[in-house]
């Protein structure tokens, strides 16, 4: 068998992010609910936004600035930021398993990388709705990387470089810290180790991470830390209770359970054996399976213990980024090197297996019974909306859309000549209601769907309570002949009272909206979401 070249393996792992890409950008045109989110935000570069640090927002910015905003944009930066993520653990890996120990055949970081598919957080669902925490996870890996090079080698270039990445990995998402906070424990728990965290260089790093994070903190403590507030709030003491807790440590950590017994099965477990077997002279094979451990551990003993008010799965995708390196640090290396050739071939056929779930119910949705959300026909429904508009006499640039979600909002401005457009959710601000204030003719639209009540919802009705309902818009989906989309709209035609709704929007035209917004963006006070907790 020939060696496997870094060039060679890299582009192995580059096959499923590409495909991946390829496969949503012909799916639809349509925005996914982060992807309106970008779609809405991402055109003005700011130190800080309400829902989210700014690392990815900015990315897509300037990608939009050569190839302009839209769907390619947005999808371009997250799956090269998926593609940065499986090169990051590659890179890691070969950390713990270099090319100079691997007889001839695949190389074997390549098969610890390419395993990530095997955990549904880094295959089936980081292709779903997921940007910022995409981000996060390129960040991670090679955060990693960074730092076991750091103690393998303790260079000053490498702390360096590890400063700079911790500065990213806070500018990407907030929860970023736990893998950081991970890996520095366990080296401060390693006597062969805490030297390398314990001296004036990894004081240098942390300075250099407060650097490249300093816009961002100056402008969280103009807001006040609001986004930092609203996650600490929600996660007050004792609020998951007993059950609440088991439901999100079975969600969470079954993934990693499966992976760890999959992964022992077919390369045996070599606990208790010394490391040096491994050829890890430097110490790195239990450090990051020490790492893995806290990653993994402190947040589940969070949980369990009730300390914890609101959690979600999700935020620990990053920690589980660790799991793929710990899990195969413990594997036999007799075993890993004579099965990792088939298990190899087993993983790609789970990446090609994954794609094709993704795609069948995409491109054949009659088939599978329901098509997913990139094929509601918001082309049609836009066309139907503005046909109705102007046949009720009213001019769509003078109007204001009125929408509950972004997802609505992104899709229909993308195709339509509104002149503004407000998300409705809780109190508005003042400036948001002096844009409220600024078209008295405004046209509500809400998903229709079965489970829907006649009307507008509540948030909508509150907000224009003089709100006239129409007959819903209907389309076939995409590539259907079966399912039928409904979409709700209502005519508002008064100057906006004190309503009690909240409203984030923005002008949609050529210029600055008569409240003084820039086009296509959110008020300057949307309201906080929980922090580093979006996609």
């Amino acid at each position: 068998m020939t060696r496997f070249t870094t060039a060679r393996s890299l582009a192995l792992l580059a096959l499923f992010p590409l495909g991946a890409m390829l496969l949503r950008l012909g799916m639809s045109d349509s925005f996914l609910y982060d992807e309106a989110e970008q779609y809405l935000v991402a055109e003005d570069l700011r130190p800080g936004y309400p829902n989210q640090p700014p690392l990815f927002y900015w990315g897509v910015h300037a990608v939009s600035r050569l190839i302009g905003m839209g769907l390619p944009a947005i999808v371009l930066v997250k799956y090269a930021c998926l593609l940065l993520m499986y090169a990051g653990l590659y890179a890691s890996a070969r950390c713990l398993f270099p090319l100079s120990t691997n007889p001839r055949g695949p190389d074997i970081a390549l098969v610890v990388a390419g395993s990530a598919l095997l955990i549904p957080q880094f295959s089936a669902k980081i292709i779903e709705d997921l940007t910022h925490t995409v981000l996060m996870l390129a960040v991670t890996a090679w955060t990693t990387w960074a730092f076991l090079r750091v103690m393998a080698s303790r260079r000053l270039r490498d702390y360096g470089v590890l400063g700079l990445l911790f500065g990213l990995g806070m500018l990407s998402k907030y929860n970023y810290l736990i893998p950081a906070a991970a890996l520095t424990g366990s080296a401060l728990l390693s006597r062969q180790h805490r030297g390398a965290v314990l001296n004036p260089r990894f004081l240098l790093a942390i300075l250099i991470g407060l650097a490249v994070l300093l816009p961002h903190l100056v402008w969280l403590w103009q807001e006040s830390f609001q986004p930092l507030g609203y996650a600490m709030a929600r996660g007050r003491v004792g609020g998951l209770g007993l059950a609440g807790a088991g439901k999100i440590l079975v969600s969470s950590y079954w993934p990693c359970a499966l992976y760890a017994l999959v992964v022992g099965l077919c390369f045996g477990c070599r606990l208790g054996q010394p490391d040096e077997l491994a050829g890890d002279a430097a110490g790195l094979h239990p450090l990051i399976r020490r790492a893995g451990l806290l990653a993994l551990g402190l947040p589940m003993v969070a949980i369990a213990s009730g300390l914890l008010g609101f959690f979600k799965a999700k935020w620990l995708t990053a920690s589980m980024l660790l799991l793929p390196l710990a899990v195969f640090s413990l594997t036999r290396r007799d075993l890993l090197l004579r099965r990792r050739a088939p298990f190899g071939r087993g993983v790609a056929l789970v990446g090609v297996l994954v794609l094709g779930a993704r795609a069948l119910p995409g491109f054949a949705p009659d088939i599978t019974g329901s098509g997913p959300r990139e094929l509601i026909p918001y082309d049609h429904l836009s066309t139907q909306l503005e046909t109705r508009i102007a046949a009720h006499g009213w001019n769509p640039a003078q109007t204001l859309l009125v929408t509950r979600t972004p997802l609505l909002a992104a899709n229909l401005l993308k195709l339509s000549s509104f002149g503004g457009y407000v998300i409705v959710r809780e109190e508005p601000t003042a400036e948001q209601r002096r844009l409220m204030a600024t078209y008295p003719r405004a046209v509500l639209v809400w998903d229709a769907g079965p489970d829907r009540g006649p009307g507008p919802p509540t948030e909508l009705g509150q907000a224009y309570p003089e709100a006239v309902s129409q007959q819903p818009l209907t389309a076939l989906y995409r590539r259907s002949t079966k399912e039928r989309y409904a979409l709700g709209w209502a005519f508002a035609e008064a100057s906006h009272g004190s309503g009690t709704s909240h409203v984030s929007g923005a002008s949609h035209g050529s210029g600055a909206s008569p409240a003084g917004l820039s086009p296509a963006r959110p008020a300057d006070q949307p309201p906080p979401a929980p922090a580093g907790t979006g996609a």
